[in-house]
């Protein structure tokens, strides 16, 4: 039985990564230790030495987020090595829309800017973590009705970057950008900027840095 507070599946977008933590419990059924599964699964293969995992969650430094950056803009190999399957690794960055299995019905509460847990740049539309609910609804607040009505869902997640930016966007605005044009990786390590912590991903800071990056290239 579905919660009537929660949609069927692939038929509304909603930011959970709670959902997503309960993966670690698949891997203490392989019968190691969480930091041991990626650190030879993972880790240890592209040189990510200084992270770990703490119960659900994987502590990284600014460099290792950048060689997972590499890692995925790499479709899923370092060097010679396929460490993730490339197939999943184009899934993961496309928008779910576009997947065969996708069936549902309520487009307008699909978000058309993600993926497997990386957001997309350069589509026609974005939903907000902060702003719609687990029904894929917009959230009745004067916040969130304010930026619907100024058409701030309308276009590309961060417009002032190139359409082809693909991102994975953690809390405390720490990033990992990667640009398949521009052959390019950023990661952005540290504490938020002053006002502009957020509880989701998106940040103004997405924003700002990369029209300050697009300007430095002219």
């Amino acid at each position: 039985m579905i919660n009537d507070k929660y949609q069927a599946p692939e038929n509304s977008w909603f930011y959970n990564t709670t959902a997503y933590h309960r993966l670690f419990a698949v891997i203490d059924r392989v019968g190691q230790s969480r930091d041991q599964y990626f650190k030879e699964k993972i880790f240890d293969r592209i040189g990510m030495n200084d992270s770990e995992v703490l119960t659900e969650n994987i502590i990284s430094s600014g460099r290792d987020m950048a060689r997972f950056g590499l890692l995925m803009l790499g479709n899923g190999k370092w060097g010679e090595d396929s460490i993730v399957n490339p197939e999943f690794v184009r899934d993961a960055t496309s928008p779910f829309l576009s997947l065969p299995i996708f069936s549902g019905t309520s487009l307008e509460r699909m978000n058309r800017s993600y993926g497997f847990l990386f957001w997309l740049n350069g589509q026609s539309s974005w939903m907000s973590g902060s702003c719609f609910d687990s029904l894929g609804q917009l959230k009745p607040t004067a916040k969130c009705r304010a930026a619907n009505n100024n058409g701030s869902f309308n276009g590309s997640l961060i417009k002032s970057a190139p359409t082809d930016l693909i991102a994975a966007l953690g809390l405390g605005d720490k990033k990992i950008y990667f640009v398949p044009s521009l052959d390019l990786v950023i990661a952005r390590h540290g504490t938020p900027p002053v006002g502009d912590e957020t509880q989701y991903s998106e940040s103004n800071l997405d924003v700002t840095l990369w029209g300050k990056l697009m300007e430095a290239r002219q």
